[in-house]
């Protein structure tokens, strides 16, 4: 049972306690994700290795990342061949995808990306509500099969709620790309780097804030699915609408919490992460262990906002 008025720091610590004690979930989405990303390594892999073949550039690989192979690597890239760039050896990854939502590379993808995109956007819609439901009772041990009868019963509902949510992520993106050239125009001039700076900043915050008040909406959408199973999404929405409107300083407080654990994070890992030095069977071994205990740690957190929003909103109840 969740005490009364759950503060900040009481419902982040419900959620990852929760998450910490469901292990075998954690290991399932962790799961999934591997085995969607299977195809794509495998992709990229056979493209390294057409492009290697057996010249000179494998062995001064060996020694270390060469950046003039990339290059020709990257000009010849199509598809998901384009992922597998410099950045992603340390920990760099997510800088790229900024980079391409910001640039608005990401509505001129390959078919392959996008086809790749869609399914992983599909199975965390299915397992949201797995996820969802299994924190809504407190106690209970995890079951698969639990788990994927409630991912399929819910998953129509939250499909509904992605499709609602979809207009607002591509006019938030729109704004974006209005915002910072206007923001240019009207800083071209500025002799003060500062002021120019300080612009951007402010454009950025605006953004990055709506980004987070439509995700905090939707989550809220589908705990108020699985909390007080609603069907109509448009009803659900509203409820998390509210619910954001009526408790901003718990609400964000626990978005901005998490989101500083996921930036430490990040920076131990670019901190430990072994880069692109001399290859080896026991190098190799210690990046793959290190990637995937940093992706188990991310998918904690994430899991834990999840359980913690949860127990924010039962204790409104």
């Amino acid at each position: 049972m969740y005490s009364r008025k759950l503060g900040i720091a009481e419902a982040a610590r419900s959620g990852l306690t929760a998450t910490i004690a469901a292990p075998r979930l954690l290991a399932v989405v962790w799961l999934a994700g591997v085995l969607l990303a299977l195809p794509i390594a495998a992709m990229v892999a056979t493209a390294v290795a057409s492009s290697v073949g057996k010249s000179a550039v494998g062995q001064s690989l060996e020694q270390g990342f060469d950046m003039d192979w990339h290059g020709e690597f990257a000009h010849q890239a199509r598809g998901l061949e384009k992922s597998f760039t410099p950045s992603v050896l340390v920990g760099g990854g997510w800088l790229d995808t900024l980079d391409v939502w910001w640039s608005g590379e990401i509505f001129s993808l390959g078919p392959e990306i996008v086809a790749f995109g869609i399914l992983f956007a599909f199975l965390w819609i299915l397992i949201t509500g797995g996820i969802l439901a299994h924190f809504n009772r407190p106690g209970r041990r995890f079951s698969l099969g639990s788990f994927l009868a409630d991912g399929g019963r819910l998953c129509l509902r939250f499909l509904r709620l992605a499709l609602l949510s979809a207009p607002l992520y591509y006019g938030l993106f729109r704004l974006a790309r209005w915002l910072f050239p206007w923001i240019e125009r009207i800083t071209v001039d500025k002799t003060v780097e500062r002021t120019v700076l300080a612009y951007n900043l402010a454009g950025v915050a605006v953004i990055v804030a709506l980004l987070i008040t439509v995700k905090m909406v939707f989550d809220y959408a589908k705990i108020a699915v699985v909390v007080e199973e609603r069907r109509s999404a448009i009803l659900a929405v509203l409820r998390g609408f509210r619910f954001v409107l009526r408790r901003p300083l718990r609400t964000y407080g626990m978005v901005v919490l998490f989101s500083v654990l996921g930036a430490v994070l990040l920076l131990i890992y670019t901190l430990v992460a072994p880069g692109t030095g001399p290859a080896s069977f026991a190098g190799v071994t210690l990046v793959f262990l290190l990637g995937q205990l940093f992706l188990l740690a991310r998918l904690s957190l994430r899991l834990g906002l999840l359980a913690g929003e949860l127990a924010l909103f039962r204790d409104a109840l």
